[in-house]
């Protein structure tokens, strides 16, 4: 399955889980004609905007978030090595992807890189449910890791 198909499914489960919570999926990587695709372009900051987010805020008394970002990747998709670099045939496209991330967890944003439907959907879940588990602590150290392989800050 696409990623483009495993975001429109999740998006269409997390409306029907969370109808009050607003959100929005990133139309990169949709196919437009030219002169659409330029529309979009001049309407947009910068490269590696996340594929969603989340407007809810996160309070546990501990952790604090204005809300969450998701960048999706299709199931089936290595993200890190063992020596804690990416995988990727476009190295420049994830560290444009991380530089984005990173900008938006300083501002106060619950940043994370899911693979597939179901480590997203686990994600959100905990999210939601202002239970900051496993899995969002997981993939925050993940995250953190390559930020600091990549010589960018943590927040």
């Amino acid at each position: 399955m696409t990623e483009e198909k495993e975001q429109a499914q999740l998006l269409k489960w997390f409306k029907m889980q969370y109808p009050y919570v607003r959100f929005n999926g990133n139309l990169r990587g949709i196919k437009l004609t030219i002169g659409q695709a330029k529309k979009l372009k001049a309407m947009q900051d910068k490269r590696g905007h996340p594929d969603m987010m989340f407007y809810k805020h996160f309070d546990d008394g501990i952790n604090h978030y204005i809300g969450l970002a998701i960048e999706l990747k299709r199931t089936g998709t290595k993200l890190i090595k063992n020596d804690g670099g990416f995988y990727s045939t476009n190295k420049a496209h994830r560290l444009e992807q991380l530089s984005y991330l990173n900008d938006l967890s300083k501002q106060g944003w619950c940043v994370c890189f899911c693979v597939g439907f179901e480590e997203a959907k686990k994600v959100i879940e905990e999210y939601m449910s202002n239970e900051y588990g496993y899995t969002i602590t997981k993939v925050d150290d993940e995250f953190f890791g390559l930020l600091e392989t990549y010589g960018l800050h943590k927040r």
